[in-house]
């Protein structure tokens, strides 16, 4: 049975007594307020809550259109059904225009439940498309996870406040953020940590934003702050200090400790024909940079960081086309068993002929191919060719050469390295022995569970491994026991003053006995003064490289070299 509350204008109390039965007869359960003048309509409209008006059309003291537009201003929803003896077909299509719901004349009373439960029928549909659809633009502006304005909502406040700053003095800022750390929460913990640790996080910045201030999810780890009609640079900075101060303390998820900090980029939007886009993709533009200062800081944005963040694009955009067009060439510098000055092999450079450039050294762009992942393509690339220069070499009769490769953090960090690796030496057809693979110390800190799987996978293949600019900011050693070393190649900074200051003299000294001891190769890099051999000769370290045996090489000058030819000094 269908319950109902009906406001039921009539003058005829008979007549509401009469619905009320006939109602009940068709399933429906009825509470039945009858009124009769405007005063006691409005007031019962104030007072309660009802599913159904049914109204005479003409009474003594009110009329039936004028209840209509007094319930339509306030429940425009609730369905308004004229009960009339003398409303007439003209009256009732004008009282439908009007919106009105239905009409029954008196004498045809049985139509009544079947006009009330379409009525209802109808009400219900419309309640359910207009819940779908407040649904959907819930969807489309809101944040799932965090309930939060999306990208889409933010850049509409962002755009509401850039005009209004147009048309008179007022100030807002925006804040990109990006939290620290949190991608190793997801790989360790899962992303139901992750989830959660987001939550906690924007629960925290809540309490220290303002009320006019929006607080938007942009996707990930990455939020935006509008800092709504703010008064100064210094209230921003003030708000920006307590959200970073509220980060340090460490978040309580599902009974774990987790620390997070967050990198932030502001933007005050100086430029008059700033839009929306625009002045977010500034502050984002900001944010890396503070990410590169490290942890928990920010940085207002300045128009000359447009310009590197372009000249970074454009670098990548031709980093990309260089790999289609084959603009990358390696050179060798060789590397010289100090007893007795024989080259026992070569380091592989890269270099990049980039058209209007000339060469560029791998300084200049070898940081923008790791974030972009285009290392990994591009040291694949290495790798091939210099495997295949190695077995060239060794086809011209020097076939005891190694060569050695760089790899990076980010090419190191790839499951399908050590089959990459594999695939080089087989096609090419060298000895893995004569691949040595370059290493930095930073990588063997990452990850050790899965850089140790790595190494020993590398070690199992025949690969030789050497950390590369050894000594410089590690203090721990114990790696040199943990992982399959072959070799140590001392940083330049320690060769450039030996041996005249006695501080690098006793460095490098150390690092010889040291690496001795555990039977492991070193190599000095940067040798470029007579003197410097001659320290290096007399304390037994085993090669050296640098620009007093030559510098960096094209193959061919490299074999030259080989034949005993004079080198490139």
């Amino acid at each position: 049975m269908t319950n109902l509350r009906i406001l039921h204008l009539e003058d005829v109390s008979s007549d509401s007594e009469l619905i009320r039965r006939m109602l009940q007869s068709e399933g429906f359960h009825c509470a039945i307020k009858r009124v009769e003048t405007r005063e006691d309509f409005i007031e019962a409209l104030a007072l309660e809550d009802f599913d159904v008006i049914l109204s005479d059309y003409n009474l003594p003291s009110f009329d039936g259109v004028s209840a209509l537009a007094i319930a339509r201003e306030k429940f425009p929803d609730v369905p308004f059904i004229f009960v009339s003896g003398a409303i007439g077909e003209d009256r009732a299509i004008e009282a439908l225009k009007s919106g009105a719901t239905d009409y029954v004349l008196k004498d045809k009373l049985s139509r009544l439940p079947s006009c009330l439960k379409r009525a209802l029928r109808e009400l219900a549909d419309r309640k359910f498309r207009q819940q779908t659809e407040d649904q959907l633009r819930r969807n489309t502006l809101y944040d799932q996870l965090t309930g939060l304005p999306n990208r889409t909502l933010f850049l509409d406040r962002l755009g509401r406040a850039i005009e209004r700053k147009k048309r008179n003095d007022y100030f807002f800022g925006v804040v990109y953020m990006d939290l620290d750390r949190f991608k190793i929460v997801n790989d360790s913990l899962g992303h139901a940590y992750g989830d959660a640790l987001l939550i906690a996080v924007v629960n925290r910045i809540w309490g220290k934003i303002r009320l006019q201030d929006t607080l938007a999810r942009l996707g990930g780890d990455e939020f935006a702050l509008l800092l709504d009609g703010i008064q100064s640079v210094e209230d921003a900075f003030f708000i920006i200090n307590r959200i970073q101060e509220a980060m340090k303390m460490p978040f309580d998820v599902s009974g774990r400790e987790i620390f997070s900090s967050a990198s932030m980029g502001v933007n005050f939007g100086v430029r008059s024909d700033e839009n929306a886009d625009d002045m977010l993709r500034d502050a984002d533009i900001a944010m890396y940079r503070a990410k590169a200062m490290g942890e928990g800081h920010y940085v207002v944005y300045d128009s000359a960081m447009r310009e590197d963040a372009v000249n970074t694009m454009e670098i990548e955009t031709d980093l990309r086309r260089g790999q289609e067009r084959d603009e990358f060439e390696l050179y060798y510098q060789p590397i010289v068993r100090l007893s007795d000055g024989r080259i026992t092999g070569a380091e592989a450079l890269l270099r990049w002929r980039r058209p209007g450039s000339g060469l560029v050294l791998p300084g200049e762009f070898i940081s923008i191919a790791e974030k972009t992942g285009l290392v990994l393509p591009i040291g694949e690339w290495v790798l091939r060719t210099a495997c295949l220069q190695k077995k060239a070499w060794q086809q011209a009769g020097f076939p005891d050469l190694t060569v050695a490769v760089n790899v990076s953090a980010r090419q190191f960090s790839q499951k399908e390295l050590c089959a990459t690796i594999t695939r080089c030496i087989a096609d090419s057809g060298i000895q893995p022995s004569s691949l040595d693979l370059e290493l930095t110390e930073s990588i063997l800190t990452e990850n050790t569970p899965l850089i140790i799987a790595t190494m020993e996978r590398l070690r199992k293949v025949g690969v030789r491994i050497s950390i590369d600019d050894f000594g410089t900011g590690y203090s721990s050693l114990s790696y040199l026991r943990r992982f399959p070393i072959n070799t140590l190649k001392v940083d330049r900074s320690f060769i450039n003053d030996v041996p005249g200051d006695q501080g690098s003299a006793a460095i490098v000294r150390a690092i010889i006995l040291l690496a001795h001891s555990m039977g492991l190769q070193v190599v000095a890099e940067g040798v470029e003064e007579e003197h410097q051999r001659a320290f290096l000769k007399a304390e037994g370290c085993d090669q050296m490289q640098g620009y007093l045996i030559s510098r960096p090489v094209t193959a061919d000058q490299f074999q030259e070299m080989l034949l005993g030819r004079s080198p490139a000094r």
